[in-house]
């Protein structure tokens, strides 16, 4: 009975390693979205910044 204990965490430390690692992925993959859309939201700031400046300008 101690060899099937055993057995038994070793497999359910094996599937909390799995969902461990699915979940750093995706995080992982959240932090990149993350970054990208940040990357665009600035970006259209920036535009919309430069638009409403030179509109003044004229």
């Amino acid at each position: 009975s101690d060899e099937k204990l055993e057995v038994f965490k070793k497999s359910s430390d094996e599937q909390i390693n799995a969902i461990r690692s699915e979940i750093k992925g995706y995080q992982d993959a959240n932090k990149q979205q993350l970054n990208v859309s940040l990357g665009v939201l600035v970006t259209a700031a920036v535009a919309i910044l430069v638009s409403v400046i030179l509109s003044m300008n004229n």
